[in-house]
């Protein structure tokens, strides 16, 4: 368990490093052993989690709105002193993908990318989907993957992030969890009066209306669905339950061939039938598909 007490040391640590005041270890005990100190703390703490910044956003659906984001300071601080080491593997979280992950994630209302099997994108998906929940009350979030396990696996790691730190614990409903009033399982989350529910590609989620929709490696290996079924699944399926809230779409994981749903949601140019004929955008471009 990632103690309240520990999430404070280290963001004190992190200050002293920054700030050049040079502290001593007998001055950050002083320092951690006075309650005035500790809440001074915790509000410094507060003010850089919930720091934003506001920018004009180019929606595909909407046109051009101003929207407040939460600055990378915001997150860093969240990945550096609040999450810290991923409990499984006990590595820091925040890394320069990460980084640039949340840029792209929080900056645009569409976003997709590919990257390599086992550099961390699920993690980093729910990093970011905790760090708006915490953030944001009522702010529900919809996962979708490509077969259900690796929903099951995405959700349990959704837990034990939130169960295994006190300061994420404050926005979770512990006695409504146990006693089943509130949903804390496998299908459906529920935390800081929002929810997060969990789908696989091909099944409609029927009703949903989101702050915050993922595709997470939705490509498949056993070719169970056609790319054109796929692309239409995400497109004209989960893509319009982001509609009502003007949420952020994600679609994140590893191609597999030149006319999969990444090389067409990615690419520059489309035919009639949606099929990507011309080339990939790099880093800052728009698609054709509006990502």
């Amino acid at each position: 368990m990632r103690t309240k007490s520990q999430v404070i040391k280290d963001y004190l640590l992190l200050l002293n490093k920054e700030k050049g005041w040079n502290y001593s270890t007998e001055k950050i005990n002083e320092l951690l052993s006075s309650q005035d100190e500790i809440d001074a703390l915790n509000k410094l703490l507060d003010d850089e989690l919930y720091s934003v910044k506001e920018m004009i956003i180019n929606d595909p659906n909407f046109g051009k709105f101003k929207i407040k984001v939460s600055t990378v300071r915001a997150f860093y601080i969240f990945c550096k002193c609040v999450v810290h080491r991923d409990i499984r593997s006990g590595r820091y979280v925040w890394n320069s993908f990460v980084k640039k992950q949340f840029i792209m994630a929080e900056c645009n209302k569409q976003t997709c990318y590919m990257a390599h099997r086992g550099s961390g994108k699920s993690f980093f998906l729910n990093l970011y989907a905790i760090f708006k929940m915490y953030l944001l009350d009522y702010f529900d979030v919809c996962y979708c993957s490509n077969v259900p396990k690796q929903k099951r696996r995405w959700m349990r790691i959704f837990r034990s992030v939130i169960d295994n730190n006190e300061v994420l614990l404050e926005k979770k409903n512990v006695k409504g969890a146990k006693s089943k009033e509130i949903s804390w399982g496998q299908e459906e989350i529920e935390y800081n009066n929002g929810i997060v529910e969990g789908t696989t590609v091909g099944t409609t989620p029927r009703g949903g209306h989101y702050n915050l929709a993922i595709g997470d490696d939705p490509l498949r290996e056993d070719k169970k669905y056609t790319d054109e079924f796929i692309v239409d699944y995400f497109q004209a399926t989960l893509k319009p339950t982001t509609y009502t809230k003007k949420a952020r779409y994600l679609i994140v994981g590893t191609p597999q061939h030149n006319e999969d749903l990444f090389h067409t949601l990615m690419n520059d140019k489309l035919d009639k039938n949606n099929r990507p004929i011309g080339a990939l955008i790099s880093n800052g471009q728009i698609s054709a598909a509006g990502f």
